[in-house]
């Protein structure tokens, strides 16, 4: 790793950018500053634009109706569905996975 010199003016000078931009993130009123998250004047930015309440599958999710499963996924991104797919290859049914994820549809990453 490279170091760089620097001078005791620009140490002082970044010091003093420092505190100054500590002073604006933290707020005086502690905790009132938040948010309860359960709050009914945020619920609606916890719907995901991209589920479809009325589908079937998100009203009466697996498991639900006493059915069994033998794997649950937490995640249904690039791993979650990897996983998945190996399951499968190994023998096991597609029944018999459920990948859950907090994001409607897949993940794109």
């Amino acid at each position: 790793m490279l170091k760089v010199p620097i001078t005791q003016v620009e140490q002082e000078d970044l010091v003093q950018r420092y505190n100054k931009e500590r002073d604006r993130r933290l707020n005086k009123d502690d905790l009132i500053q938040y948010i309860v998250v359960g709050s009914k004047e945020i619920q609606d930015i916890a719907r995901d634009p991209w589920v479809d309440y009325s589908d079937p599958r998100i009203k009466n999710p697996s498991g639900e109706d006493g059915s069994k499963i033998k794997f649950l996924i937490s995640g249904a991104g690039y791993n979650g569905l990897l996983f998945g797919c190996c399951l499968v290859e190994a023998g096991f049914r597609g029944s018999d996975i459920v990948c859950v994820d907090i994001a409607g549809g897949f993940s794109s990453t």
